[in-house]
């Protein structure tokens, strides 16, 4: 098998160093902005935005990413375009390639056992330090007659000089094409006026970190249910999302989110953070269908004890019980909730289409199915 000679290998350094530029440069406008994220054939862009990943020491690692590639490319230009510690730069090279490497599979990793939601730039940028670090194998100090010199340097030029333009334009078609919008799907019963522009925001916030989330991660349909644990109508109506989620199994993803209403329902807050504390052992759906088959069993001895009973650990489930973390996370989805209008529940938001009370099987279907075929 024919290896690729090292001016081959730092060619395809430099140009994955483009495309890793490009993802990072678009990530870190959006991160600073706020703006809405092209998130092609994945959905948790936002989700990763949003995450305590997304900032190392309160630098976003767009920015950082930015750095790591424009620092590649300059070092492979410096390598053959000056004479200066050659080995030095060469060793610098290595060294960046296994460190973007090693991050981006750290990043990888987070993503789907962490935040269990991808995003594609972040996916994107990933594969380019993949491809960097792999062609780096093949790359070596040599010495380089002034020919090869020129060859190589007007190679790099030639990249930079297709990537400009491409960048540019792809830039501008995705941050035009985000803010347009994407059009709303109606409501079987639509949100009153006044929560319009919330509405409008809602597929960006529908996830937060640590949101008990089931279902395929490349779904395009995402269906959410603030609910809770206390409220009658959330009982009666879980058998039919229940059977929805068993149905609809790898095809769509489901998310929960707490929203207990506290001034009528005083053990709602105690069996969110209860659940929440089941979502911490990966014991979330368990606990949550013991709580609504029995509603009337919610002290704190009734909580504990459901949770043994879905074989969660006593001792963890104590401890964690007390931590203040978890009880922000409740009040955290509680008070997004309010900012997204929701005001009852259940509230589904199934992609884009907010219906704020319980629905039939077959309206639900329905609208899972428009949802699917990209009607809605």
């Amino acid at each position: 098998m024919h290896k690729p000679s090292p001016f081959a290998a730092r060619l395809t350094m430099a140009i994955a160093s483009l495309v890793g530029l490009f993802a990072s440069a678009y990530l870190f406008y959006t991160y600073v902005t706020g703006a809405p994220i092209a998130c092609g054939i994945v959905s948790g862009c936002d989700v990763v935005r949003s995450s305590s990943w997304a900032t190392t020491m309160g630098v976003p690692r767009p920015l950082l990413g930015m750095l790591f590639y424009t620092a590649l490319f300059g070092l492979l230009v410096a390598r053959v375009a000056t004479s200066w510690r050659p080995r030095l730069l060469y060793r610098l090279t290595m060294v960046a390639a296994v460190v973007g490497f090693i991050e981006s599979g750290f990043l990888f990793l987070i993503q789907w056992l962490d935040l269990k939601a991808f995003c594609f730039w972040c996916l994107l940028s990933a594969a380019a330090a993949t491809v960097i670090a792999g062609a780096a194998w093949f790359d070596h100090l040599e010495e380089t007659r002034h020919v090869a010199v020129a060859r190589e340097l007007r190679a790099y030029f030639v990249a930079l000089l297709v990537f400009l333009p491409i960048a540019f334009f792809g830039f501008v078609g995705l941050v035009q094409s985000k803010a347009q919008g994407t059009p709303e799907g109606e409501s079987i019963n639509p949100a009153p006026e006044e929560n319009e522009d919330a509405s409008a925001t809602v597929s960006s916030l529908l996830l937060l970190p640590k949101t008990p989330v089931t279902g395929s991660l490349l779904s395009k349909v995402l269906v959410v249910e603030f609910a809770d644990f206390q409220c009658p109508a959330c009982g009666a109506f879980h058998p039919t999302l229940t059977r929805i989620r068993k149905e609809y199994a790898g095809k769509v993803r489901f998310a929960f989110r707490h929203f207990p209403i506290t001034q009528i329902h005083d053990r709602a807050r105690p069996a969110a953070i209860a659940a929440q504390c089941a979502q911490e052992q990966g014991k979330f759906w368990e606990f949550a269908d013991a709580v609504y088959a029995d509603q009337q069993k919610l002290g704190d001895g009734d909580l504990r004890a459901t949770a043994l009973g879905v074989g969660m650990d006593g001792g963890a489930y104590d401890t964690c019980i007390k931590d203040a973390a978890i009880a922000k996370v409740v009040d955290e989805s509680f008070a997004q909730a309010r900012s997204l209008g929701v005001q009852y529940t259940p509230t589904l938001i199934v992609n884009r289409t907010k219906v704020d009370q319980a629905i039939s099987y077959e309206q639900l279907k329905r609208l899972i199915d428009e949802s699917l075929a990209g009607t809605r």
